[in-house]
């Protein structure tokens, strides 16, 4: 037998020990956990070169770049300088973000003094499993004190209500600006009139503009575009970006709502365009101005005025107004009214259907007939309306024909599958073959009118017929004068022959 050393293991022991680790093995030992992680993939800042005391929006871009189907709690985003403690601006508890997707948290921050600041934006997030991760991004604003800045002030702005905005421009420049253009737009809004435009604007001085925008989703993002020319003639551009969160946007049920039908009628006939106006709010709102507008629809009345209108009461307003083609149309609808002392103002764009009657009224000639007699014709027919709505003012004329005299028939109104039968009389000079018969009738408003010739015939009449001298076969014709001379001799001779 051979002799083992104290050193070697024994052979139990080192099963034991193999067991051991393998008993330490995830059973997926090959695999690698999968891991949530956070990324900071975008920082952007609202104005290039902010003047000191400007509010200046950094927008920060969160993705969940991780392979776990849980979400990315973001507990904290912060901008602190990068050498310090203070915060220079935070947001705390924004939301999660599900896996592959991402989240953009917007900051406000104001500079005292101009030079260049170096900051770090972080981001702090909590995975499902409760772990914290932190990620930083290096950014670097630099602050001007001698150019131009922009403040935008969005007020009290309503979910698809037209808002007041006013865009503040100061000049801290130390010569004047020229050829100065701003313009306003921006993403979820809508902006009447978006460029305004002045002559200059002197150092030190400062001009506001104001702006109808429409909020038309949340979150909305305000840009405003100031273009100018300094006193060297070089073209300069400073951009003012700000975003209103649905926390400042009021819910679409909670304001005054306009509603747009159109009654169907024939093109070209005036027809109600109805605005009805329904106050959501838990409060009545007064001076209430209804304009509609449209580029291919004509409004006899585009303007319609309410004193109040109670908390959750409606109105309806009529505006007449006619198309030349039936189908869609654009129609704008203003509404301005008064709410707890504020004038605000909401515009809405309708695609309206312009829509006609599938069958209207249609005045139809049948059994038109034109008898001549010496110089004089009479004509008779009947005035049947196929349609399925009401023909008025309905008139059968002679028309221009310089064989025939003018004549007119009034018939009058004739229902919806009704019918009035008429004649006319009218002279004619020689021998006419047709006489022009003019239809006009008005349907909606619209007076619609046609002409059809009706055939001439001839009355059978004249002097009866006299006989020939010779060759016929009957009797001649005696004059009546001549036959009572015969029956009184007969009679005298028949008196002497008794």
């Amino acid at each position: 037998m051979t002799e083992r050393s104290g050193r070697d293991p024994p052979i139990a022991a080192l099963s034991f020990a193999c067991l051991l680790l393998v008993g330490t093995v995830p059973p997926a030992a090959a695999a690698v956990a999968p891991q949530a992680d956070i990324a900071i993939t975008n920082v952007t800042v609202s104005t290039e070169r902010p003047a000191p005391g400007q509010l200046t929006e950094i927008r920060t871009t969160v993705r969940n770049s991780g392979n776990r189907t849980g979400a990315v709690e973001i507990t904290d985003v912060f901008v602190r300088p990068k050498r310090g403690s203070g915060d220079r601006a935070r947001v705390e508890n924004i939301g999660t973000v599900a896996a592959g997707r991402s989240l953009t948290v917007p900051l406000t921050v104001t500079f005292d003094d101009p030079g260049v600041k170096d900051l770090r934006v972080n981001v702090v997030g909590r995975t499902p499993d409760g772990q914290f991760i932190r990620r930083q991004y290096p950014l670097t604003v630099v602050v001007g004190g001698d150019g131009p800045g922009l403040n935008i002030d969005a007020g009290s702005p309503s979910l698809g209500g037209e808002t007041a905005v006013s865009v503040n421009v100061t000049n801290g420049a130390a010569e004047r600006l020229r050829d100065v253009r701003l313009a306003v737009g921006g993403s979820n809004v809508t902006v009447e009139n978006p460029e305004r435009i002045a002559a200059g604007l002197d150092s030190g001085g400062e001009r506001s503009f104001t702006y109808a925008v429409t909020f038309d989703g949340a979150p909305s993002t305000l840009e405003a575009t100031l273009r100018y020319t300094t006193v060297e003639g070089q073209s300069r551009t400073v951009t003012e970006r700000t975003t209103i969160g649905a926390d400042r946007l009021s819910a679409a049920g909670e304001r005054p709502q306009v509603e747009l039908s159109v009654q169907d009628a024939v093109p070209g006939a005036t027809r109600p365009v109805n605005v009805t106006v329904a106050n959501g709010l838990d409060r009545d709102v007064r001076q209430l101005r209804v304009v509609a507008s449209s580029p291919t629809a004509e409004f006899a009345v585009a303007e319609r005025v309410r004193a109040d209108l109670s908390a959750g009461e409606d109105a309806t307003l009529r505006f007449p107004a006619r198309v030349e083609e039936a189908g869609s149309h654009p129609v704008n609808v203003t509404l301005l009214y008064t709410d707890e002392g504020v004038r605000r103002r909401m515009t809405r764009t309708f695609d309206a259907s312009f829509g006609a009657p599938t069958n209207p009224a249609e005045i139809d000639l049948t059994g038109a007939e034109a008898v001549a007699t010496g110089g004089s014709v009479e004509i008779s027919a009947t005035a049947g309306n196929v349609g399925s709505t009401d023909a008025e003012a309905v008139v059968v004329s002679v028309g221009d024909a310089p064989e025939v005299g003018s004549a007119d028939y009034f018939v009058g109104s004739v229902d919806a599958s009704d019918f009035a039968s008429f004649t006319l009389r009218t002279s004619v000079t020689g021998n006419v073959s047709s006489v022009p018969l003019q239809v006009r009738y008005v349907v909606d408003g619209v007076e619609r009118s046609y002409t059809t010739e009706v055939p001439v015939e001839r009355a059978a009449v004249g002097p009866p017929d006299r006989g020939g001298g010779g060759g016929g076969g009957g009797l001649p014709v005696v004059p009546i004068a001549g036959v009572v001379v015969l029956v009184v001799v007969g009679a005298i001779a028949y008196r002497t022959w008794r």
